[in-house]
């Protein structure tokens, strides 16, 4: 918990990650923070979950501190049809010819893309409202006072995220030309 990690001889390590991810959350305006006595009566309220991950170099050494919000999304109250919770993969089959296509072209290049919070581009359907619960010690959370928010877009842990990303970079990719196949 940050409660911990406050506590632990990386504590300023740990509150760095934690700023970043809280920065990167309002620069995309993931919430809109809601008073407790302002939550609907039927509210969808999931708790929140923080995930620490120490980042390492090849050769071990620490490159940075990672804390993530997440969604505790298996305690998310039931409502997304099936195939709204899916999301295709790329086969390992598919990537090797891909690979061996572009080695044999000299005029062909190929280029990994990292997105940062990917699943934080990805909007909320209309209709859907979750209100999240942030964790103790977390946007001024406690148990006596906890802290919530309305999602506005989705987050890791939510029950359709990855669903909700692919549509999002679908979308995008089919709007500069590209054809689903």
């Amino acid at each position: 918990s940050m409660t911990e990690a406050r506590a632990s001889p990386e504590r300023n390590q740990w509150e760095e990650a934690l700023d970043r991810e809280l920065r990167q959350h309002t620069e995309r305006q993931v919430y809109q923070l809601v008073q407790a006595g302002d939550l609907p009566p039927s509210a969808n309220v999931v708790p929140m979950t923080e995930v620490f991950t120490v980042k390492r170099a090849g050769d071990g050494t620490i490159e940075r501190f990672k804390v993530r919000l997440c969604v505790r999304g298996d305690l998310e109250k039931w409502w997304a049809r099936p195939h709204d919770t899916t999301s295709p993969v790329l086969s390992a089959e598919t990537l090797r010819l891909v690979c061996a296509v572009v080695s044999t072209k000299p005029t062909y290049r190929m280029w990994q893309v990292d997105y940062t919070q990917a699943y934080t581009n990805a909007e909320l359907p209309t209709g859907r409202e979750v209100y999240i619960r942030f964790p103790d010690g977390i946007m001024g959370s406690s148990r006596e006072h906890p802290q919530h928010a309305r999602l506005r877009k989705s987050l890791y842990g939510l029950v359709d995220a990855g669903y909700r990303w692919y549509t999002t970079l679908s979308e995008q990719l089919i709007g500069y030309g590209l054809k689903r196949s």
